[in-house]
């Protein structure tokens, strides 16, 4: 899949979870609009974290399907990974995004009740490159987590 059919592919995907526009998929997500628009109309190839963060804001998408459709990788690489997770987890490849990119410690936080900044720093060290997060980091992390769960909602 070339560049502008990934980016139609993309926009397709936004619309289909119901983010009418660029603008919204961006203020969820936290990636610039300019970004969601390039790629969108096929100029900038996304990189995997970015397709990493998108996805989460997406239902029904398997994240290799997104890598190989992006050009990350190709479809051996891909069936060879989703061969690799079967024979260790004895799991069929899943189109849960979250079972994917988040540990279970994670998880548990993504549905931690109270978000704020002393019961966060209470129940979890999270480091970002070996360095313990700052409360401005952790406030961060608070608003992404309860955006995500209203664009979860929203879908569900």
């Amino acid at each position: 899949m070339d560049l502008k059919e990934f980016g139609k592919y993309m926009a397709e995907l936004r619309k289909k979870n119901g983010y009418k526009s660029q603008r919204h998929l961006a203020e969820v997500s936290g990636i610039s609009n300019g970004t969601i628009a390039r790629i969108e109309n096929g100029t900038q190839q996304p990189s995997m974290a970015t397709i990493n963060a998108l996805a989460m804001f997406f239902e029904d998408i398997n994240l290799l399907d997104l890598y190989e459709k992006a050009g990350h990788i190709t479809p051996q690489q891909k069936t060879d990974a989703e061969k690799i997770r079967y024979y260790y987890t004895g799991k069929e490849p899943k189109k849960d995004v979250e079972e994917i990119l988040f540990t279970e410690e994670e998880k548990m936080l993504l549905d931690e009740k109270d978000l704020t900044v002393s019961k966060i720093k209470e129940k979890y060290r999270i480091d970002i490159d070996g360095r313990e997060m700052t409360d401005d980091e952790i406030e961060e992390l608070a608003r992404f987590i309860k955006a995500w769960r209203a664009t979860k909602k929203e879908r569900d």
